[in-house]
C-alpha cells in the first residue's frame, strides 16, 4: 500500500509534508530502518513502521534514505506520514482529496479474491469503478460470510450494522461503498454489470484472471479492465443466469445455455470440457431492426427484400442461411413484419431471440426433457398461419422442419441455418438426411454473410436463391421495391401496420 500525493499536502498533513508517496515497505528491508543509527524505527503493526521518539535524536538519516519522501524532521524528531493510517481512519490528505491510496499487486489480489472478480488499471475498453479500500474489502468479506450463514434472517444493511456494533464506527462513505460493491457483486452480475453499452455486441471470458473481451460494433474485439477472478464466483454468476431456464453448471453438467433478462444468449463451459472457465454472451439490441433499417445499413437492397416480401405474400417457405454472427436472426426478425399483423404465428426457438409485434403469437422453447424436434411437430396440432423455427442445427430438427413444410400447414414456414453460400446450404440440408424429392418444399433460400474485421466489418445479403427457379415477375418486384423505399418506420409494429395499410 502507498499514499500518492496529488497536490501540496502541507495544509492538511499533521507533519506538514508538502508531498509524499508513502509506501508500507518491508520492515526488515526498509531504507529508513537500515539507515537509522539508533534503531528507532520499528514495526508497530503488520507492515506499518513507527518511530520510537525516546530513541530518535533527529539526525535525519532516515529522511535522506527514504526514496518516497514519507519522512520529515520536525522539532528535532522524525515523523512518518503513514502513522495516521489506522483501521477506520484514513490519512487527512486522502480524505481531503489531495492524495490517493495505491495498493500493491498482492493487496489488490486480496480484494479481488474477496469479491470474486477483478478490476485492472489498463484495458482497451476501460470501466471506471468507485474505490474500495483494502479494509473495506475485508469488512465486505465478513458481511458476506455472515449473511450467507443467516440467509433470510437479516438484510445486507442489518448484517453490516451488526458488524459495526462489534468492531466500532464505520465512516458513512465507507458503508455506502461497501453496500455498493455488495449489491453489484452479489445481487448483480459482477463485472458483467458494467458491459451493457448499446455498442457492445458480444462478451467473452476466455479463462479466469484474464481480461474479459468485448466485441464493439464497428471497432472489433477489445480487452476490458475487468476479469472473473475465482472459480466459485464465476459459477455463481453463470448459475444466476441459468436459473431462468432451470439449469445449473456443475462438474456433472459442465456446460449451460441460458437467456439473459434482455434476451441475450449466454453459453458457459468449465473444465473438464474446456481448458478454462469460458463464457460467451451474444447481446441483442433492445430495438429490433425493421426492413428499412436493413436497407439503410446496407444489409439488404429494396429489390432483395421485395423478393422476400413476395415469397411471404405468396405463402412460400423461406430459409435464411449465413455464417456465425452474420445477422440471420436479425434479418428474419425484420422481414416477419411483412406477415399480416392479425395472423397466428408459432415460434419455436432453443434460445428466444425473435420479438414480433403480432399479438396472436405463441413461443415454444425446448427443455432438457422436450426437444426442439418434438416442438416443431407439435406445431402441426396448433393451427398456425405461419411457423418460425429459430436456428436449425441438427438432422432431426431439419427433418421436422421439412415435414411441416411438406404437410402444407399454414401459409409458410421460416427458419435460419448455417451456410456461407446457397450451394453450401443446399449441401448441408442434403447431408442432414433430406432426400432430393423433399427439397421441393423449400421455395426461397436467402444467404447473408459477415465479412471484414472491426470498423470494416459488414453484414450483407449476398444471394436470394429460388431452388425451383420460380422467380417472381419483374414488375412485381419493381413496385414492391418502390414501396420499401417509402416505408421508413423504425418500430416493428409501426412498420407492420404500414405494410398492412399499403397492402389494403
Amino acid at each position: 500500500m502507498k499514499v500518492e500525493a496529488r497536490a501540496d499536502l502541507s495544509s492538511v498533513c499533521p507533519y506538514e509534508l508538502k508531498e509524499s508517496k508513502c509506501v508500507h515497505c518491508n520492515p526488515e528491508e526498509a531504507p529508513c530502518v537500515v539507515a537509522c543509527p539508533k534503531d528507532a524505527i520499528y514495526e508497530v503493526a503488520d507492515g506499518v513502521l513507527a518511530i520510537d521518539y525516546d530513541k530518535c535524536d533527529g539526525c535525519g538519516e532516515c529522511v535522506k534514505a527514504c526514496p518516497h519522501g514519507a519522512i520529515v524532521l520536525k522539532e528535532g524528531k522524525a515523523f512518518k506520514c503513514d502513522l495516521c493510517l489506522s483501521l477506520f481512519d484514513e490519512p487527512q490528505c486522502v480524505l481531503a482529496g489531495l492524495a490517493g491510496i495505491k495498493y500493491t499487486r498482492k493487496e489488490l489480489e486480496e480484494i479481488w479474491e474477496t469479491l470474486g472478480w477483478a478490476f485492472f488499471e489498463d484495458g482497451e475498453y476501460k470501466v471506471d469503478l468507485p474505490e474500495i479500500r483494502l479494509w473495506e474489502a475485508r469488512l465486505l468479506g465478513e458481511v458476506v460470510s455472515r449473511y450467507m450463514k443467516l440467509r433470510g434472517e437479516f438484510s445486507w444493511d442489518e448484517v453490516l450494522e451488526g458488524l459495526e456494533y462489534e468492531q466500532g464506527e464505520i465512516p458513512e462513505a465507507s458503508k455506502e461503498r461497501i453496500m455498493w460493491w455488495i449489491r453489484k457483486t452479489y445481487e448483480g452480475y459482477g463485472p458483467l454489470e458494467f458491459l451493457n453499452g448499446p455498442e457492445i455486441e458480444e462478451i467473452a471470458v476466455v479463462r479466469l484472471r484474464e481480461p474479459i473481451r468485448i466485441y464493439v460494433r464497428g471497432e472489433g474485439w477489445k480487452t476490458t479492465n475487468l476479469a472473473f477472478w475465482t472459480e466459485e464466483y464465476f459459477n455463481a454468476v453463470v448459475n444466476r443466469f441459468a436459473a431462468s431456464v432451470g439449469r445449473r453448471i456443475t462438474l456433472k453438467n459442465p456446460r449451460v445455455n441460458a437467456i439473459l433478462p434482455d434476451g441475450s444468449r449466454l453459453h458457459a463451459v468449465v473444465p473438464p470440457l474446456s481448458s478454462g472457465h469460458a463464457l460467451t454472451i451474444r447481446r441483442f439490441t433492445v430495438r429490433r431492426f425493421t426492413p428499412w433499417d436493413l436497407i439503410e445499413r446496407g444489409t439488404a437492397t429494396p429489390e432483395q427484400l421485395a423478393q422476400i416480401w413476395y415469397a411471404m405474400d405468396e405463402e412460400k417457405n423461406v430459409i435464411i442461411a449465413g455464417n456465425t454472427g452474420s445477422g440471420k436472426t436479425t434479418t428474419l426478425n425484420a422481414v416477419l413484419s411483412f406477415v399480416p399483423i392479425n395472423e397466428r404465428i408459432v415460434l419455436v426457438e432453443e434460445t428466444p431471440e425473435i420479438e414480433i409485434p403480432h399479438p396472436h403469437s405463441v413461443r415454444l422453447v425446448p427443455t432438457e426433457d422436450v426437444s426442439m424436434q418434438e416442438l416443431v411437430y407439435d406445431t402441426l396440432r396448433m393451427r398456425p398461419d405461419r411457423i418460425v423455427v429459430g436456428e436449425v442445427r441438427r438432422p432431426e430438427e431439419m427433418r421436422a422442419l421439412f415435414d411441416t413444410m411438406l404437410a402444407g400447414q399454414g401459409k409458410g414456414s421460416y427458419a435460419t441455418m448455417h451456410g456461407r453460400t446457397a450451394e453450401e446450404a443446399m449441401r448441408r440440408i442434403r447431408s442432414m438426411g433430406i432426400p432430393e424429392e423433399d427439397l421441393i418444399a423449400l421455395d426461397l433460400l436467402v444467404v447473408q454473410r459477415r465479412r471484414g474485421r472491426g470498423s470494416m466489418e459488414e453484414r450483407k445479403i449476398i444471394d436470394v436463391f429460388w431452388p425451383k427457379g420460380d422467380t417472381p415477375p419483374e414488375e412485381e418486384i419493381k413496385w414492391r421495391a418502390e414501396a420499401l423505399t417509402e416505408i421508413k418506420e423504425r418500430d416493428l409494429r409501426a412498420y407492420a401496420e404500414a405494410v398492412e395499410r399499403w397492402r389494403r
